[in-house]
């Protein structure tokens, strides 16, 4: 496709009236300027031959084609729809318009720095040819296709064969040379695509038409080389928003430590969707592990909680009687529904006591007391009222003040633990990579998950679980001193009780779609966890104590070599002052 633009020299050109012509004025002249499609309007003012044109004109034909084909080049690069990434037919159009070579086929691969490898795209599958980089991709064995892509990265020249007649017949009888005369190539470009001294992509320039290409059509590259770049790094942008998009979506948020599997599963899913094609995500599970498990627990939690509740709805029943033995009349049946209640408190409370109390306050003794503000009523019973609704929680219509103090502590220790467990977390890390999650209820538990699968490029070995249990117990000792710390401030005053528990065997977790999280995968693996739920609750040997006491750390363990273990790191820990010299067993 050829694109010109027209020019017109009327520079030997003479235009005089005849005596017929009439010389419009100023105002006529803007007028019929105003109105230059009007020829009729024209004729008027310049009838038939009443003006003379002599002389000659100079029409020139100027060749615009790489302009315009690089103004389209630039707009097909630039308008990225992150929503439809449909592929663009006239590329290659533009491209043969562009070199002026009628028969070219274009190439183009993303190189992924990961894996080291060219990758397709999938959009462009029956658009582009690849014909060299698909040889590049499939011939090559794995060492020699790492050497050639790290050498681009201290020489990235472009590669210009004008006419592959023309090369030394040592490559002419090389197997690889197939590619070109299987593909009738005659004329090639390989250009890499660069940017702050790393490949990013690869194109690819044929013909079959010898001397299609040559140094001059390569310089003719410059002109879009950062176009093309710019679009290479938006495409990559969008693609990684898209991946992260679906992860996001399909698994929710994942521990940095695992997320490179759910990125290429969730790649794998995005590539087939803009191929147009199906692929069912695969389940994400990680094989042979060895678990650490913790927790410090707030102790008697729902034992202050039950309390504490029994003190607000007194603490109401009590206000409630100040306010109707004020009333007098009418309310003689809510004193009575009152006394019953507090009764059955403080007595013989049942499972739905709390729940009968709000219905009657919000059916109604909150509606009678709200009337009562409303008619004239004396200043003391208002004032009783409003300071009444002004304790009261409005989503429970219930005192919640002893409560919310209990519930305002546990807040702050779970917050206070869980911040020391995860500034502990980098560190942990950096051992060795492994899952890792938290729960904070009553408490804050954790859960670790190390092993060879989790960082299969790096190298994993047994020392690894001791450096990791050497860590759970020093930062379960730095979370204890941290609650002694702030302690004092709590507006209810609680203890903490901390557990670890060791396990030797290997477990393998799943990722459970439905829940969106980790879990134990096998039945043979729920043995660990039906033992991590009973922990808690477990007793010492004929005694009616709790295996965890507050102001201690209790292991729980299998085997003696796990003793040695830990009473090694105890040691450790001792000489530094996390632990005293005491010890039960």
């Amino acid at each position: 496709m050829k694109h010109y633009k027209i020019s017109v020299n009327a520079d030997f050109t003479e235009v005089y009236p005849t005596e017929n012509a009439k010389i419009p004025s100023d105002e006529v002249i803007d007028m019929l300027l105003e109105n230059l499609d009007d020829f009729k309007l024209w004729k008027k003012y310049f009838p038939s031959k009443s003006w003379v044109l002599k002389g000659f004109t100079i029409i020139s034909l100027i060749d615009c084609t790489s302009e315009v084909a690089l103004s389209d080049l630039k707009s097909s690069m630039i308008q990225i729809d992150p929503e439809d990434l449909s592929p663009d037919e006239n590329l290659i159009e533009i491209f043969k318009s562009y070199f002026d070579v009628a028969q070219l086929s274009f190439g183009f691969m993303l190189f992924n720095k990961k894996d080291q490898q060219l990758e397709r795209l999938p959009i462009y599958e029956n658009v582009f040819t690849n014909h060299i980089l698909d040889f590049w991709i499939n011939t090559f064995d794995e060492e020699t296709r790492r050497n050639t892509f790290n050498n681009l990265n201290h020489n990235s020249k472009p590669i210009v064969v004008s006419n592959i007649e023309n090369l030394d017949h040592e490559i002419k009888a090389m197997p690889s040379f197939r590619i070109l005369r299987d593909n009738k190539i005659n004329s090639f470009m390989v250009i890499p695509i660069m940017k702050d001294g790393e490949l990013m992509a690869i194109m690819e320039f044929t013909s079959p038409i010898a001397n299609s290409f040559n140094g001059l059509k390569l310089k003719k590259m410059e002109f879009f080389t950062d176009m093309i770049l710019f679009s290479v790094n938006r495409f990559s942008f969008e693609k990684n928003y898209q991946i992260e998009a679906i992860i996001q979506r399909e698994y929710t948020t994942i521990h940095d430590s695992v997320v490179w599997k759910f990125r290429n599963e969730a790649e794998k899913y995005f590539n087939a969707s803009l191929a147009k094609k199906i692929y069912t995500l695969k389940q994400i599970s990680f094989k042979n592990l060895t678990p650490l498990f913790g927790f410090s627990d707030i102790r008697s939690s729902s034992e202050k909680r039950y309390h504490l509740m029994l003190e607000d709805l007194n603490q109401q029943i009590d206000c409630l009687h100040d306010i109707f033995s004020l009333i007098n009349s009418d309310s003689e049946k809510y004193m009575l529904a009152l006394e019953i209640f507090e009764n059955e408190l403080n007595n013989e409370i049942k499972a739905d006591s709390e729940q009968r109390f709000q219905r009657l306050l919000r059916d109604e003794i909150h509606p009678f007391l709200q009337g009562k503000l409303e008619v004239k009523s004396s200043s003391e019973v208002k004032a009783k009222i409003k300071d009444y609704f002004a304790l009261v929680f409005t989503q429970t219509d219930l005192f919640y003040s002893k409560r919310k103090s209990l519930d305002d502590s546990i807040t702050l220790v779970n917050r206070k633990l869980a911040d020391v467990l995860d500034d502990a977390q980098i560190k942990a890390q950096q051992i060795f990579p492994h899952y890792y999650e938290r729960f904070k209820s009553d408490g804050v538990e954790h859960n670790l998950y190390t092993g060879q699968n989790i960082a299969p490029d790096l190298h994993y070995h047994s020392k690894i679980v001791h450096k990791l249990r050497y860590w759970q117990l020093k930062t379960m000792c730095n979370m204890e001193i941290e609650f002694r710390n702030f302690k004092k401030d709590l507006p209810i005053d609680l203890d903490i009780a901390s557990l670890i528990f060791v396990y030797n065997e290997k477990i393998d977790i799943r990722f459970r779609m439905d829940e969106k999280r980790f879990d134990v995968d096998g039945a043979y693996n729920s043995y660990y966890e039906i033992i991590k739920k009973r922990l808690d609750k477990a007793l010492v040997k004929d005694s009616a104590d709790r295996i965890t006491c507050p102001g201690k750390i209790t292991i729980v363990y299998f085997g003696m070599e796990n003793q040695k273990e830990y009473l090694d790191y105890i040691s450790r820990l001792q000489k530094k002052g996390f632990l005293k010299m005491t010890l039960n067993f």
